[in-house]
């Protein structure tokens, strides 16, 4: 990711067990949609990429969750820079 960018860090900070995913899994995405990281599960790192452009275009800290069928996620998402 280039410096001087607006970029938005996703943090998973809870999921069920069976899940593929390791708490502390980040995703970091710029104001341009580019991503780099990811959260272990595709569908949730394309929902992620939405909710981190929507926090960069000026929106708070946000702290979700998701439903996914292999189990539940809870992520962080907020702005850097």
């Amino acid at each position: 990711m280039a410096q001087g960018r607006d970029l938005a860090i996703v943090t998973l900070v809870a999921c069920d067990e069976p899940v593929a995913m390791s708490v502390g899994g980040r995703l970091v995405v710029d104001a341009q949609g580019e991503a780099c990281g990811s959260l272990a599960e595709p569908a949730l790192d394309a929902a992620m990429r939405a909710e981190a452009l929507a926090v960069i275009a000026g929106g708070e800290p946000r702290l979700l969750d998701f439903e996914l069928p292999s189990g539940h996620a809870c992520v962080y998402v907020e702005r850097l820079g």
